[in-house]
């Protein structure tokens, strides 16, 4: 009798294991998302769902708002979607599609739910040369897609610098000195008298790109010896990818940065080279979410990164080197700033200086990171910064 009774509880929690499983699963794909596109939100007269980790969406109602065109074909439960580049070809039920007629597979293939065609949203948006951003604290799908401008010039990078664009640099050097004389009909770009020359401010300004093709060489720089190279107020998504940045001024008469940041928000800098002549490789005044990664920065006059009110700051597999005079790292009023992987070697701090400088600091680590053959009188301060499996 004892054992009927353990085998019906056995039985009644697996049950409950088996169906608290599905309802799960069911839930999951009944979960409620919403589109923007470039922040205007899509309404749709079926609401898109998740399934297996994946946002599928009508097809139609999404595909017209990029301006894309849709064609259906029945008799092969088959979808069309045609941008002016490019063609997707998709199979109700089947993983495999075709982009260009170049066979793919993908994990989540479109269905039919509520007599409308639901594709992928990622897959279709990213092959198709848009970006998509999850919000996972709202669900929602945030897609971006890019007016794409090749630069030619440097002033073709200051003319275009404004919201959802991707300036493409070729394989040249942009100097912004010669846009002192000219006249920038841009709304989003603040041209600030340094004295000895112009600095472009780009502000107000959200998911902007400014990158290289892999494999090319591509620079932006100014003989300006006051004025940041790059510089962004108020902006937020903004990408550099695979370009040079840096100052063409004698050493020792710059003071000038590279990359200034203020009051802004989700910043990607990959893969790039800042170097100095000038002050300090990157400085962020109240500014979260940077993200610097694989990226060089050297020969700075002052140090290699100042950080004022900043949090959510990220340095993976960056090299730091050949900078001095005064603390490499300056961190004041931060939190959440990390440094892994990385190289900081060749470095010169000064006598009344601390090689990393943090006050009013909380979680600071560097982690995984070689320093290597850097002079100095007093290493760090502060009692928020940490050291994990570095060489010291």
């Amino acid at each position: 009798m004892i054992f009927i009774k353990k085998y019906i509880a056995f039985l009644t929690v697996l049950f409950l294991f088996i169906f608290g499983n599905i309802l799960c699963v069911n839930a999951g794909a009944d979960i409620a998302v919403g589109i923007t596109i470039n922040g205007e939100v899509i309404e749709t007269e079926v609401s898109p769902f998740v399934e297996n980790g994946r946002t599928l969406v009508p097809v139609r109602a999404v595909s017209e708002h990029l301006k894309y065109s849709v064609e259906w074909f029945a008799e092969e439960q088959r979808v069309d979607i045609d941008s002016p580049s490019d063609k997707l070809t998709l199979y109700i039920g089947s993983a495999d599609y075709y982009k260009n007629g170049e066979k793919r597979t993908m994990d989540v293939p479109a269905v039919i739910k509520d007599e409308r065609t639901f594709v992928p949203l990622r897959l279709v948006a990213e092959e198709m040369g848009c970006e998509v951003k999850w919000d996972e604290e709202n669900n929602i799908a945030n897609v971006i897609k890019y007016n794409i401008v090749e630069a030619k010039t440097p002033h073709d990078i200051i003319l275009n610098a404004a919201s959802y664009t991707k300036i493409i640099l070729k394989e040249q050097e942009y100097d912004l000195s010669e846009l002192d004389a000219i006249n920038i009909d841009n709304p989003n770009v603040f041209a600030d008298d340094t004295f000895e020359g112009y600095e472009y401010i780009i502000k107000d300004v959200s998911n902007l790109v400014i990158e290289a093709p892999e494999g090319i060489s591509a620079s932006v720089v100014t003989q300006a010896p006051y004025a940041n190279v790059l510089s962004f107020k108020g902006c937020s998504g903004i990408v550099l990818k695979n370009i040079t940045a840096g100052h063409k001024v004698e050493k020792g008469y710059c003071t000038g940065g590279v990359i200034m940041l203020d009051g802004c928000r989700d910043i990607n800098i990959d893969k790039c080279g800042l170097y100095g002549c000038g002050t300090y490789g990157i400085t962020a005044t109240d500014s979260a979410e940077i993200t610097v990664e694989n990226t060089e920065i050297y020969e700075c006059t002052y140090g290699l990164v100042e950080l004022s009110d900043c949090g959510g700051i990220k340095f993976n597999g960056c090299t730091f080197r050949d900078s001095g005079m005064f603390s490499m790292f300056v961190l004041d009023g931060c939190s959440g700033v990390s440094v892994t992987n990385s190289e900081i070697k060749n470095n010169n701090s000064s006598e009344n200086s601390y090689f990393i400088s943090a006050y009013d600091c909380s979680d600071i680590e560097f982690s995984g990171c070689d320093f290597s053959n850097n002079s100095y009188y007093n290493f760090c301060s502060g009692d928020a910064v940490k050291f994990t499996g570095c060489k010291l």
